[in-house]
C-alpha cells in the first residue's frame, strides 16, 4: 500500500510560480510533496515583501508568516525525500499541522485572502464559476488535511497528497478565471492529469479504509 503513488506525467504549471516539470520526466513518489514546498516557498517571499510595505504589528505577523512558509516547505521537502525511498511511514505530519494552525490565525490577522496566493489578478465578477470552484476545491483540500490528522498508515498520506492536488486544482482554476476576466484563454491540460490523480487517490483511499 505504501507505492500507491503512481506515476503521473506532470503539466507544465505549478500553483503559484508557473514553473513546470519536463513533461517526458518521470515522477519520483514525492514530486507532490516538492510541489507543495515550491508553493509554500513563493508565498514566504510574498510575506516577506508584504512586511515592507506595512508598518506596526503587522510588520511582525507577515515576518512570522514567512518563517512560518518556510517552515513548511523545509518539512515538504523532507517527506518528498522520505517518499522517494519509500519510507512512507517515517514521515510525520504533526509539526506541520502546528504550522498550519499558526499560520491561519496569522492570516485572519492581517486579512490575507487565499486567493490572491495565487493570483494577484483575480476579481468577482463574469468568471464567478471559475472561482466558486477554486473555493470549493479549496475546502476539499482542508477536508483531506483534517482527514489525515486524524488517521494512521498508507491512507494517512494519501490524504495528505490528495490534499495538494485539491490545492493545485484550486489555484489552476484562480488563474483561469484571471485569464477569462481579461478575455485569455488558459490552459487546463494539467488540471485533466490532477483530476485522473484525484479520482485514483480516492479510489485507493477507499480500498485502504475497507481493508481496515
Amino acid at each position: 500500500m505504501r507505492t500507491l503513488y503512481a506515476v503521473i506525467t506532470c503539466g507544465p504549471l505549478l500553483l503559484m510560480n508557473g514553473v513546470g516539470y519536463a513533461q517526458d520526466k518521470v515522477e519520483q513518489a514525492g514530486d507532490d510533496f516538492r510541489r507543495a514546498a515550491t508553493s509554500h516557498e513563493d508565498n514566504a517571499k510574498k510575506a516577506a515583501m508584504e512586511a515592507t510595505k506595512t508598518r506596526g504589528e503587522r510588520v511582525g505577523h507577515y515576518l512570522k508568516l514567512a518563517s512560518i512558509y518556510r517552515d513548511m516547505a523545509l518539512i515538504k521537502h523532507e517527506a518528498a525525500a522520505m517518499a522517494d525511498e519509500n519510507r512512507w511511514d517515517d514521515i510525520n505530519w504533526d509539526r506541520y499541522y502546528e504550522l498550519e494552525s499558526q499560520r491561519d490565525q496569522l492570516m485572519a490577522k492581517v486579512g490575507w485572502d487565499y486567493s490572491k496566493e495565487h493570483s494577484d489578478n483575480v476579481r468577482e465578477g463574469g468568471n464567478n464559476a471559475f472561482i466558486a470552484q477554486a473555493r470549493m476545491y479549496e475546502k476539499e483540500a482542508k477536508s483531506a488535511r483534517e482527514e489525515a490528522r486524524q488517521i494512521d498508515g498508507p491512507a494517512k498520506h494519501m490524504f495528505m497528497e490528495l490534499s495538494g492536488v485539491y490545492e493545485e486544482m484550486a489555484g489552476i482554476k484562480y488563474k483561469a478565471g484571471s485569464a477569462a476576466n481579461i478575455g485569455n484563454d488558459y490552459d487546463l491540460s494539467h488540471y485533466q492529469v490532477l483530476e485522473e490523480r484525484r479520482d485514483q487517490l480516492k479510489e485507493q483511499i477507499k480500498r485502504s479504509m475497507r481493508k481496515n
